[in-house]
């Protein structure tokens, strides 16, 4: 009979033979890390009706990544728990060492950096030492992190009304003279500066484009202005024909809901034309704010590209190169798109009754600035960055390229008006206006108090084209405001007498909760009495 082997070889053997698998605690921490970042992501964009449909798919996708590399590699090697830390340490530099390179350096200074670097060369020492208790205290941390920063953004704001915007009045009565009403087109160019901004700032002379419209039969108001500086608040006033929001308490998640759904035609514009009778059509350019609601649209416009809120996330991750080819950006690469929809615009929006009421946002030529003259894409560190210029600002010569980039795309948004001219019918209404003008002066990224009367000038400067039907008794005056732009354009089309509103001019600030708001003279009279 053979003598039994030692206890020892045998839990040694059977040791051998087992083999490690993930455990609770494994599944837990590798779905902390994975999900933390997109949390204070979420957090901080909340305002700005990201898809969280797209942020669950891209979390879903890296942490069943990460427990298959885990897995696998945990298995193969006999050393799971080194495995499991060996992917915690790729989420962690996953998700944030390209935005410390890109973002916290620049802004929040070296030791803010150093910092960070340090928590992870941290988390690698911790792995090393096989401590794991100090890996869930790092998760318990970073979880604790994010939960506070989403309840601190999202719940912990004193709660308001917009301001004057009632919903009880959406749709206002108009009488349709005509038995065959036109289709109306408003195509918002975004960003686009004004003519005499874009020859003293941009000593670019647009005078062949405004010939070009004139002879088409348009009339361009050449002092037209914006009445808020940012896209959300502008585009709100303009379709909804009133001041969606004025200083007061601070808005909060709630407002900036709102605002979306006035942007994607829940809106006394769109509401009044359907109930005369008209289809919409809604094209978005993958910013959230004018995402299509199907359930306002007859038609919402296929938006080709990589969804925006996906974009976003990633664009600070190793991945985020990729997704910059080949345009660059997501509107960019929708503005592509939507120039090739309007060559075959009928085949496009189909068999849809007419009269149309179509609503195009086009992502140009605001930054990025990823398009050239003929729209080509041209996708260049320099033309990185949603922001002209910032604070501090930037070198003289550097600010000179952007603002020359940027003269490309406003050639590029030419190309666009022309696409858009060959695809309305004929004697259709078409608008061409820009939500506000561009911010090379830095605007952006100070307080509102602090932008002085020639950025204010710049910002609040409008494009504004409107071809009207030739029985048209009331044109558009020369220095229209965009809050009164539309209920002049319904006064036109159906002889109806819709009130205007005061004009009234606000700089908001670009970011933070709450949002800073201030009201300012008119900036044409203030900038043109300083500079004489």
């Amino acid at each position: 009979m053979w003598p039994k082997p030692p206890q020892s070889m045998t839990s040694n053997r059977s040791h051998q033979r087992a083999r490690p698998s993930l455990r609770a605690w494994d599944f837990v921490q590798l779905f902390v890390l994975a999900t933390h970042h997109p949390a204070l992501w979420l957090a901080a964009n909340v305002r700005n009706q990201p898809d969280f449909a797209a942020v669950g798919l891209v979390t879903a996708a890296l942490f069943v990544l990460a427990v298959a590399a885990a897995g696998t590699s945990g298995a193969l090697t006999q050393q799971m728990e080194k495995a499991v830390g060996a992917c915690s340490m790729a989420i962690l530099v996953f998700w944030y060492w390209p935005s410390l390179v890109l973002d916290v350096g620049p802004v929040a200074g070296e030791v803010a950096a150093v910092a960070i670097t340090v928590l992870l060369l941290l988390v690698g020492w911790v792995y090393g030492s096989n401590r794991r208790f100090r890996v869930v205290a790092l998760t318990a941390g970073l979880t604790m992190l994010s939960v506070g920063f989403a309840l601190l953004t999202i719940r912990w704001l004193p709660e308001r009304e917009l301001h004057v915007r009632d919903t009880s009045e959406l749709g206002v009565s108009v009488g349709v003279s005509n038995a065959s009403p036109p289709d109306i087109y408003v195509v918002v160019l975004d960003g686009m500066a004004r003519s005499d901004v874009l020859k003293d700032l941009y000593e670019f002379d647009d005078s062949d484009f405004r010939r070009s419209l004139e002879i088409a039969g348009f009339s361009i108001a050449s002092e037209a202005t914006a009445n808020y500086s940012i896209t959300h608040l502008s585009l709100a006033s303009m379709l909804d024909m009133r001041y969606p929001l004025e200083p007061g308490p601070v808005p909060t998640t709630a407002d900036f809901d709102e605002l979306a759904r006035i942007m994607s035609g829940d809106n006394r514009f769109i509401e009044t034309l359907r109930s005369a009778g008209y289809s919409y059509i809604h094209g978005e350019h993958h910013w959230w704010g004018t995402r299509c609601d199907p359930a306002k649209a007859d038609l919402c416009l296929p938006t080709p590209g990589t969804n925006l809120t996906a974009f976003e996330l990633l664009s600070t991750t190793p991945v985020g190169y990729l997704l910059e080819r080949p345009a660059g950006y997501p509107a960019a690469t929708a503005t592509l798109g939507r120039l090739d929809q309007l060559e075959e615009w009928d085949r496009v929006i189909g068999g849809l009754p007419h009269p149309h009421v179509v609503f195009l946002h086009f992502g140009l030529p605001h930054p990025p600035l990823y398009l050239d003259r003929n729209c080509s894409p041209v996708v260049d560190p320099l033309r990185r960055g949603t922001l002209l210029n910032g604070v501090p600002q930037l070198p003289d010569e550097v600010l000179a390229e952007r603002r020359a980039a940027y003269v490309g795309q406003v050639e590029c948004a030419h190309r666009v008006v022309d696409a858009v001219l060959a695809a309305a019918p004929p004697g259709a209404v078409v608008l061409f206006v820009s939500d506000h003008g561009p911010d090379s002066l830095g605007q952006l990224g100070m307080p509102p108090e602090e932008v002085d009367l020639e950025g204010q000038w710049e910002r609040l400067s409008a494009l504004v084209s409107v071809r009207l039907p030739t029985t048209c008794q009331d044109p558009v005056p020369s220095d229209i405001s965009l809050v009164n732009l539309l209920p002049r354009v319904l006064n036109c089309v159906f002889d109806a007498e819709l009130e205007l509103v005061a004009d009234r001019y606000f700089i908001a600030g670009a970011t933070g909760t709450p949002l800073p708001l201030v009201e300012v003279q008119d900036p044409d009279v203030t900038y043109s009495a300083a500079s004489g």
